[in-house]
């Protein structure tokens, strides 16, 4: 990059954010839970600007994330406090034999029990805030 502010220094630092978006312009960010989330960037393509999606749910099959779930089923599951529910094939051991199995696993799921949700579904604040009321 050849902009003025643009700098090398944190690039790839543990615990600092990374530019997911190439630098594009990012549209709308949706975050579940830690590791489960999904935004929408402008992606330029020959002068023109596309929409694209960028999809993270972890413990979900990656083919799973990149073929059935999209980033409305993201928004669908924070507003409407939707659970998504996919199957995905598995190889898995038991007593050393490999074996194939069918999981119906729930793919996004709108509740984070790592943090304490505020009424309005979208804020959050960290357990044992001093501005959680004991209900």
């Amino acid at each position: 990059m050849d902009h003025f502010l643009f700098n090398t220094e944190n690039k790839k630092v543990i615990g600092k954010m990374k530019d997911e978006c190439q630098g594009q312009i990012m549209k709308e960010f949706i975050g579940l839970k830690p590791k489960m989330y999904s935004f929408t960037y402008e992606k330029n393509i020959d002068e023109t600007i596309h929409c694209e999606e960028k999809k993270r749910a972890k413990g979900v099959s990656k083919d799973v994330v990149k073929y059935n779930i999209h980033h409305d089923n993201y928004r669908d599951c924070l507003l409407n406090e939707e659970y998504e529910m996919e199957s995905m094939v598995s190889f898995r051991s038991y007593n050393h034999h490999i074996y194939t199995i069918k999981l119906n696993k729930t793919s996004l799921n709108p509740y984070d029990d790592k943090r304490y949700i505020l009424r309005d579904g979208v804020n959050t604040l960290a357990h044992g805030h001093w501005r959680i009321l004991d209900d």
